[in-house]
């Protein structure tokens, strides 16, 4: 079988693993309060209340603590090892997006396609790991496309979509999900992708900033489409939901 891997999703985890935040507590004169820096900030939560102050009354500052390059290299390997593994692969290919826009952004009218995300929090080694996935595993960059369009466009006979993104549920064939433990391969038949892509177009897509159609949410739009599910008038149910206020 021949993997199709989201090296996004790869490199982003790759990276993230091999950086820590960790918070220190300073009092307003400059005075750090914590002996030992706290990684979670339900930790400096928890601190505050055992030495009463609040969070108004003192300074939290967050460090970011990053491993070396080498590091982040061997955590792609040994995940790459895994899946290889896991699956039994013959071969795999991956594939990146590219810096700049894609189609995606091009074809977004009403919306800015992810405009309402805020500056993202880019993990300090990912130019380094995109470049190194690129010369050691030859994965792709095709520009104006984003990685997940080019995992669903190679999708076929004898392939599997290896990522964590639950938009590629949308595309028929084999499924893994490479985080979760214990996970098992799944298939996704023609009409289970069709159905999960409508959901999407009814519902719409608020992490992307696309707008579905308004008043209709999760378990109303799964009641509208359950009832043609299958049936050969699907495209005309969700046509009909679009053009109703026409």
């Amino acid at each position: 079988m021949l993997g199709l891997i989201d090296a996004d999703i790869l490199a982003f985890r790759s990276c993230f693993a091999n950086e820590t935040g960790m918070y220190s507590v300073f009092d307003k004169t400059g005075r750090v309060l914590n002996y030992e820096p706290i990684r979670y900030k339900k930790d400096v939560l928890d601190f505050l209340g055992s030495i009463g102050k609040t969070e108004e009354e003192v300074d939290i500052r967050k460090e970011r603590r990053i491993e070396p390059s080498g590091k982040v290299a061997a955590t792609v390997k040994a995940t790459v090892d895994y899946i290889v593994n896991s699956l039994d692969l013959a071969d795999y290919h991956m594939w990146l997006s590219p810096d700049g826009p894609t189609f995606r952004h091009k074809i977004a009218t009403i919306k800015p396609y992810k405009g309402n995300r805020k500056e993202e929090n880019i993990p300090f080694h990912l130019p380094y790991c995109r470049q190194y996935l690129q010369e050691k595993y030859g994965a792709q960059i095709i520009e104006g496309y984003e990685a997940d369009d080019a995992l669903a466009s190679e999708q076929g006979e004898g392939t599997i979509i290896i990522s964590i993104d639950k938009d590629l549920k949308q595309i028929p064939g084999w499924h893994w999900n490479f985080v979760k433990e214990d996970a098992k391969k799944e298939y996704i038949t023609e009409e289970e992708g069709l159905f999960r892509q409508y959901i999407q177009v009814l519902c719409g897509d608020s992490t992307d900033n696309i707008e579905g159609i308004p008043g209709i949410g999760m378990v109303g739009a799964e009641r509208l489409l359950l009832t043609e599910f299958g049936g050969p008038t699907l495209d005309a149910v969700v046509l009909d939901e679009f053009c109703k206020d026409e």
